[in-house]
């Protein structure tokens, strides 16, 4: 009995000694997720104004980066961490450790790489690729060179009489980018934010777009874009254009002019054009070329896409500016009325 006695005994000892060593393991493994809490690096994390510090906890969390957000909380509160974060773009390690990772948030420690990058609309490629080698993003070759060897999606068209497939899609917004980025990667931002845009315009409008049909579109918002001046005239624009093809008419458009001589934004460009202008021999032309131009003059914006696809319904078949400096047209149902207004508003 006393042998038997003992050999409990020692059971009993030797499972408490096992739960002990398996706690303590737990312990010590859950103590070192907390003091290096990240699960995997962290890059460009954005601290908004009016953020807390559990605001960025919940926010690491919920993105899958955080191992254990209660009991960094709690190990927060128990050493008493100074708690004030302040706003910013933000970079951390995987190996970060719990002083250093609030030590950054309560200074300010940002990520001083990040460029903000804000692309207009209406930019065209080289437009774009000369504003990034301005903000020190890449040199304009190497993105213009980026953008010619492009796996471009199946929507746009590859066209080898257009200047860039990619025009017309890379999409004008801010951006946060890095010194040094690649070109592939920033194209792939833009066009990433380019294809959020449409799924929004298709949840706006209720209705699908039709991606055989998206290129067509993305081509009159582009001539929309450099032609309207006033937001509330793009679908007044719009229709413009697509009764002038309705009836068999050349579009006319002094924008895709310019663009098929270079000059479309860029240095040597010009408001008007002549005559001879109007003959150059391009695809993009369309004072010779019917229909709409080979493919997009430049990078539309939301409001011309939607103008696009959701034209006004008038019997509008040209327009000119007013040239009062509001930017107004004046718009025309017939030619007669068209020249009445360009000797009234084109004599200023």
């Amino acid at each position: 009995m006393g042998v038997m006695r003992v050999k409990k005994i020692c059971i009993a000892l030797g499972s408490i000694l096992l739960v002990l060593a398996i706690g303590t393991g737990i312990y010590f493994n859950a103590m070192s997720k907390v003091k290096h809490p990240l699960k995997s690096d962290v890059n460009y994390f954005a601290v908004d104004k009016g953020d807390t510090l559990n605001t960025v906890l919940d926010r690491l969390s919920g993105q899958g980066k955080l191992y254990n957000e209660k009991l960094v909380k709690y190990y927060i509160k128990r050493k008493n961490f100074n708690t004030t974060i302040k706003p910013g773009k933000y970079k951390f390690s995987k190996g970060v450790t719990i002083e250093e990772f609030i030590h950054a948030l309560n200074n300010g420690t940002v990520d001083k790489d990040i460029i903000m990058v804000t692309i207009p609309e209406g930019f065209n490629v080289e437009q774009i690729a000369k504003r990034l080698e301005e903000k020190g993003v890449i040199s304009k070759d190497d993105f213009l060179k980026a953008c010619k060897g492009y796996d471009i999606r199946n929507y746009m068209k590859n066209n080898p009489s257009r200047k860039y497939a990619l025009e017309g899609y890379l999409f004008p917004d801010t951006y946060e980018l890095k010194k040094g980025m690649k070109g592939k990667t920033i194209i792939d931002a833009m066009v990433s934010r380019f294809e959020s845009v449409i799924e929004g315009i298709s949840k706006q409008l209720n209705t699908p777009v039709d991606f055989n049909k998206l290129d067509d579109i993305i081509t009159m918002a582009s001539v929309v874009e450099k032609e309207a001046e006033k937001p509330e005239e793009r679908p007044i624009v719009a229709s413009v254009f697509y009764n002038r093809i309705a009836k068999g008419m050349k579009l006319e458009s002094c924008a895709t002019v310019l663009y098929a001589q270079g000059k479309v934004g860029l240095e040597g460009s010009k408001k008007y054009i002549s005559n001879k202008d109007t003959t150059v021999d391009s695809p993009y032309n369309t004072y010779v070329k019917s229909g709409i131009p080979v493919g997009p003059i430049c990078c539309p914006g939301k409001e011309c896409i939607i103008a696009a696809l959701k034209p006004s319904t008038t019997n509008y078949l040209y327009f000119v500016s007013k040239g009062d400096g509001t930017g107004a047209q004046a718009f025309s149902v017939t030619l007669n009325e068209h020249l009445q207004a360009q000797r009234k508003y084109q004599s200023k």
